[in-house]
């Protein structure tokens, strides 16, 4: 599928309405990016969200795309409009569930139900993380996830069966400037746009929540546990071993 007119196009939207902030409104002088950088898999149980903070959900066929702002009210597009994941987020939101600047993260959670590595794949294309004062001003700084492969998009996979807190986990990096302007009011709002997610979103939706850089303890499957007390097990034997033939070869 060719999606570069249609990802420009969404790119050059984004562009146009941080140049616009800068210019009539939002935090003067500021204008900056940080990045989206790819951390790793993040695996745990469970077949809800429970307490994340989700804050964008897609669904649709073949692609999806959309965004949540904030102009004083909350603003969906895209496939993001009838989402029950999708809501803007306050600072006071994140920093009550222990997120902060040196820590804050995204996760892609992966839903599709097809059977096979090749049906639980997705290409992701641009990421944006943006913010917004209560009063509905743009802030004119933004965190950007651009994939090595600006064709294709880049492959991820779901992870996790797609359930509970599970997903890729994704860095959200701002300069020390950015994170006070960002973090220093309680009432800033935290939006997110993606720019396109394709390739077999048949069924279930795609959702971003955002998390700390280490979320979730890993859930270990049970066979894992059951070797990791075998071998336990096996050590304890072969010292006990060793202690009778000492204790022997003493008497």
């Amino acid at each position: 599928m060719n999606c570069s007119k249609s990802i420009l196009g969404r790119r050059s939207a984004f562009l146009t309405l941080v140049t616009a902030a800068m210019a009539f409104g939002g935090v003067a002088n500021l204008a900056s990016a940080g990045t989206i950088t790819f951390n790793g898999p993040v695996i745990s149980g469970g077949t809800g969200f429970g307490s994340v903070l989700s804050i964008l959900g897609l669904q649709n066929k073949d692609s999806e795309a959309g965004s949540v702002s904030w102009n004083g009210t909350e603003v969906r597009t895209g496939d993001a409009t009838n989402n029950q994941a999708t809501n803007i987020r306050t600072i006071a939101e994140l920093t009550a569930q222990g997120i902060n600047a040196s820590n804050f993260a995204l996760i892609f959670n992966i839903n599709q139900t097809g059977s096979g590595s090749a049906s639980q794949t997705l290409h992701l294309f641009g990421v944006h993380v943006t913010f917004f004062t209560a009063a509905g001003a743009v802030i004119p700084i933004t965190a950007d996830y651009t994939p090595a492969n600006t064709t294709n998009g880049d492959l991820y996979q779901m992870v996790g069966g797609g359930t509970g807190q599970s997903g890729q986990l994704f860095n959200v990096n701002l300069t020390s400037t950015e994170a006070t302007t960002i973090f220093g009011t309680s009432t800033n709002r935290v939006g997110l746009t993606v720019d396109n997610i394709n390739d077999k979103t048949d069924d279930g939706d795609e959702n971003f929540f955002l998390a700390t850089r280490s979320p979730v303890a890993a859930t270990p499957e049970p066979s894992t546990v059951a070797l990791a007390l075998s071998g336990l097990v096996t050590i304890g034997f072969a010292g006990l071993k060793r202690l009778r033939r000492k204790v022997t070869a003493e008497v």
